[in-house]
């Protein structure tokens, strides 16, 4: 991990290169509900799947790669204020 932090010049947090790679894919299907599935109309699952398919290849045509925008300690501090809002509290369920 840290020779890919090194060479990237990009800090990774240590969850796994597979958790890593299933957040890329999140965000890849993200994008395309965002920008194509959301925008269209489509009349029958063939013109649904054409449109998928314009997406990935205009998506492929100029490939860039998903980059973290938030340092560790803004993530940390995300997940810190969703569970103090979201804990019960006492006498209330």
């Amino acid at each position: 991990m840290n020779q890919i932090a090194a060479a990237s010049g990009n800090p990774l947090f240590e969850s796994g290169l597979q958790g890593l790679g299933i957040n890329q894919v999140e965000r890849f299907f993200a994008l395309l509900t965002e920008r194509q599935l959301r925008r269209g109309v489509h009349r029958s699952v063939a013109d649904l799947h054409q449109a998928i398919e314009r997406f990935i290849e205009h998506h492929n045509a100029s490939p860039k790669p998903f980059r973290w925008f938030k340092s560790a300690d803004d993530i940390l501090a995300s997940i810190e204020r969703f569970c103090t809002f979201n804990t019960p509290r006492d006498g209330l369920v």
